[in-house]
C-alpha cells in the first residue's frame, strides 16, 4: 500500500513598531537622504507552505509550495519628502514662508513601497542514483515605487513578475557537480523602482527609474566534501 507524505505549515505575524527608522529622500539632492524616526508602523501577514512527497515508495519526487500575504503600513502621520511634493501634490509645507501644500505625505494605512502584498513559489525536485533535477518558480506581486509613500500610484506601480529557475546535480563519490540556470525563460522584468526628478533632463520632470532584473544566468561548478 502506498503511503503519501505531506507536511504543511501556516504562520501569522503582527508587529507594532515604535520609532521606526525610515529613509527620507532629500528633495534638493535626490541622490542623497537622511534617516528619521516614525512614531508607529505595522507589519502583518500570513505565510503558508506545503511539502509533499506524493509517491514516496515509487518515485523520489518532492514538491514544495509556499505563499505569503504581507501588509506593511504607516500607522501615524509623517512628513516624508517625495519628488513630486513641490508640484501641487500632497506634501509638507514650508512653515517659514507659508507656501506649498500642508497635508502630510503619509497617513495611517498607507503602505510601504517595495513591499509586495503577495508572493508565491513552487518547486519540484527529483532525486535518483546520485542525481537530482530541480525546477523552482517564483512570483512577486506589484509594489509601490520608492517616492510614492503616499500610495497615489499616479506614475503607476512596479509590475508583478515571475521567475523560473532550474538545476541539475550529479554526485560522484565525494564530489558534487552542478549546473544551474537562473531566470531560465529569460523574462524581462523590473526588480526595483523609484520616482525622482530627472536632473539630466530638459525639464527636471519627475520620472520612473526602474532597475532591470537579472537576465538568464548559467553557472556550473563542483563541491568537494572533505572527510577525516
Amino acid at each position: 500500500m502506498l503511503k503519501d507524505r505531506a507536511q504543511a505549515e501556516v504562520a501569522a505575524f503582527w508587529s507594532e513598531v515604535h520609532d521606526d527608522i525610515f529613509n527620507v529622500t532629500d528633495l534638493d539632492t535626490p541622490t542623497r537622504g537622511f534617516f528619521t524616526n516614525l512614531d508607529r508602523t505595522r507589519r502583518m501577514g500570513v505565510e503558508a507552505s506545503l511539502a509533499l512527497i506524493p509517491l514516496a515508495t515509487v518515485a523520489p519526487l518532492t514538491i514544495n509550495a509556499a505563499t505569503g500575504w504581507t501588509r506593511a503600513t504607516f500607522q501615524s502621520e509623517a512628513v516624508l519628502s517625495a519628488p513630486f511634493l513641490d508640484d501641487g501634490g500632497e506634501g509638507p509645507a514650508d512653515p517659514d514662508d507659508g507656501s506649498g501644500p500642508t497635508a502630510p505625505a503619509v497617513v495611517p494605512g498607507d503602505r510601504f513601497p517595495m513591499v509586495p502584498s503577495l508572493t508565491a513559489s513552487i518547486g519540484v525536485r527529483y532525486d535518483t542514483n546520485g542525481s537530482a533535477i530541480e525546477m523552482t518558480g517564483g512570483w512577486v506581486g506589484e509594489q509601490f515605487l520608492v517616492g510614492d509613500e503616499g500610495n497615489s500610484a499616479r506614475d503607476g506601480k512596479l509590475s508583478g513578475y515571475a521567475i523560473l529557475d532550474a538545476s541539475v546535480e550529479q554526485t560522484v563519490g565525494a564530489v558534487l557537480f552542478y549546473l544551474r540556470a537562473s531566470n531560465l525563460l529569460d523574462n524581462d522584468y523590473r526588480a526595483f523602482g523609484i520616482l525622482s526628478e530627472n536632473v539630466r533632463g530638459p525639464t527636471m520632470e519627475v520620472e520612473r527609474f526602474l532597475t532591470p532584473g537579472h537576465p538568464r544566468l548559467l553557472s556550473a561548478g563542483m563541491r568537494i566534501r572533505m572527510q577525516k
